[in-house]
C-alpha cells in the first residue's frame, strides 16, 4: 500500500480501558481525530472526532494508508506494517503478555516507535515518522535470504 500521512490517527486494541482513555484524550483535545477498530461498544457518547469500526482487514489497511499515526497493543503484525511504511507508532503492551513486552522493547530500542504505559497528549507529541527505506529493503530481501539458508 502506498502511505500518505493524513490527519486522523488509527487505533487497534482489545483492552477496553484503552478505549475509554482515547475518549478522555479526545474530550481534552477536540482536534484529536481517530478511527478505532474494536469489538468494544462504549457506554457513553463518543466525541466528534472519534469513529468506531468493527474489525475489517481491508478497511483497516485503507485507514492505515492515510493515518497520522498508529496507536495499538504491542502485537507484531500492526507494528511491522507501521515500521514498513514509516508510520508514527505508539504501542501499549498488554499486561501479562511476555511477547508484547518483548515487542514493545524491540520497537523502542530499534526506533520504529514508542512504547508507552498510558494514552496521553505527550504520547501524541512523541510519535514521529521514521525513515523506513532501510527496514523496507531488509524486509523485501527476506525471501532471498530465507531461500539461501534453506538451500544450504
Amino acid at each position: 500500500m502506498p502511505y500518505q500521512a493524513g490527519k486522523r490517527y488509527l487505533a487497534y486494541f482489545l483492552n477496553e480501558g484503552l478505549l475509554y482513555d482515547l475518549i478522555r484524550l479526545a474530550r481534552e483535545q477536540p482536534e484529536f481525530e481517530v478511527d478505532i477498530f474494536t469489538s468494544l461498544k462504549p457506554s457513553m457518547e463518543l466525541p466528534g472526532g472519534m469513529a468506531l469500526h468493527p474489525f475489517d482487514a481491508e478497511k483497516f489497511m485503507d485507514c492505515m494508508a492515510s493515518c497520522r499515526g498508529l496507536i495499538c497493543s504491542a502485537g507484531f503484525d500492526a507494528a511491522a506494517e507501521a515500521a514498513y511504511h514509516g508510520i508514527p507508532l505508539a504501542v501499549l503492551p498488554t499486561r501479562n503478555h511476555f511477547e508484547q513486552a518483548c515487542n514493545a522493547s524491540d520497537i523502542s530500542r530499534s526506533g520504529i516507535g514508542i512504547a508507552v504505559g498510558k494514552i496521553s497528549r505527550d504520547m501524541l507529541e512523541q510519535m514521529q515518522p521514521i525513515e523506513a527505506d532501510a527496514f523496507r529493503a531488509w524486509t523485501d530481501s527476506a525471501g532471498e535470504r530465507v531461500l539461501k539458508y534453506v538451500e544450504e
